[in-house]
């Protein structure tokens, strides 16, 4: 007899007439901060075949319903009422998922990650399926516009759960992650924990709580720390935190230069925030939803997650804000530049016109 569960609802109920021994023993501590797919809610048949798939007889290992990773979890995250839906329209009606969605597996996405068929579990639990295709090697993984082979789920999210949220692990170090600063607000439950609003970042710059864009720059790496500065010292894309190469920032640095204005970011209105909720932020040495929470420029870092959705967005490089297809304006970037106040024509080096035209070419590489 089988474990099963009609939907999931983050109270983590425990339904079962019998239960499915798994070959893969997990602590059912696992479960407090990933919710699922750990302990008493690792219910082994949602991806394992019970018996062979053409005999019937009893698998001779814990075969999988798909050997195609994402096909697999997408049996449960797609349309499914009661799970997080990470495809296109979001089934549960959410206001907006914090991780944002995926566009159709291999159809190529410009508005975020692609999500391929990766052809087993196995290359993408060893850490192979970082570099290598299922045709061959990357160009460079640490190159953006390289030919590659998409992600699986599993490069990000460990399928039999661990101690941090979401699941999350490094794709360079799926074996042994370190903790990330994603905190949920107090209270909520259920699938309101995957809204934007109920969700804050901080990180205590360690391996203890890491920023949750440390797994952007695993594959990412030329967008922190030195490797995004030219030769001269000059940087050639946007700042975003690395706590693990020292690359830290905060709103505020800018400002003596005019490249951001903190003021406005603490006003959180007009230019940038109008018909746009305030971009997420990291605050360093945040240990819960409520310290993650306090706006204060000269706390308050950028990461990835400021600008681009994990998974996507409906608008051009995942960003987190409704933009044209190519390049971005006021909207979203002046809520920390004052780019709204310029005059036209060509702003001056280090101004916050600058910093802006940097960021377009930022974005604008990507999709070369």
């Amino acid at each position: 007899m089988t474990l099963r569960r009609s939907g999931y609802d983050g109270s983590i109920p425990l339904v079962a007439v019998g239960m499915l021994v798994s070959l893969v023993v997990i602590p059912a501590s696992s479960a407090r901060a990933g919710a699922y797919h750990a302990g008493e809610t690792s219910y082994c048949a949602d991806c394992h075949l019970q018996s062979g798939p053409a005999t019937g007889a009893a698998p001779s290992r814990m075969e999988l319903v798909s050997e195609n990773v994402p096909e697999l979890c997408l049996r449960c995250h797609d349309g499914r009422p009661g799970i997080p839906d990470v495809m296109g329209d979001d089934i549960n009606n959410l206001t907006e998922r914090s991780g944002g969605f995926f566009a159709p597996v291999d159809a190529g996405n410009p508005r975020g990650h692609e999500l391929s068929r990766r052809a087993t579990l196995a290359a993408a639990e060893s850490g192979c399926g970082l570099c290598h295709a299922p045709a061959g090697p990357l160009v460079s993984p640490w190159n953006a516009s390289a030919q590659h082979g998409g992600l699986s789920c599993t490069d990000c999210h460990d399928p039999h759960g661990n101690n941090n949220p979401r699941n999350l692990r490094l794709p360079s170090a799926p074996a042994d992650p370190p903790s990330f600063g994603l905190f949920i607000a107090a209270g909520t439950r259920g699938l309101d924990r995957y809204e934007r609003r109920n969700v804050c970042y901080g990180t205590l710059g360690s391996d203890r709580s890491r920023e949750v864009s440390a797994l952007c720059l695993d594959c990412h790496g030329t967008f922190g720390g030195a490797d995004g500065r030219s030769p001269g010292g000059h940087r050639i894309t946007h700042p975003s935190y690395d706590s693990q190469r020292g690359n830290t920032n905060t709103i505020a640095q800018g400002a003596a230069r005019g490249a951001t204005d903190p003021g406005h970011w603490v006003r959180g209105d007009g230019s940038g925030f109008d018909g746009t909720s305030r971009v997420p932020f990291l605050v360093p040495g945040a240990r819960d939803f409520a310290s993650a929470s306090v706006v204060d420029p000269a706390r308050n870092g950028v990461f990835c997650l400021s600008c681009h959705k994990a998974h996507g967005s409906g608008s051009a490089f995942g960003l987190t804000w409704t933009s044209r297809e190519r390049g971005i304006g006021p909207r979203g970037c002046d809520q920390c530049h004052g780019l709204a106040a310029l005059p036209p024509g060509d702003a001056p080096a280090g101004s916050a016109g600058a910093t802006a035209s940097r960021a377009v070419l930022h974005l604008q590489n990507r999709s070369e």
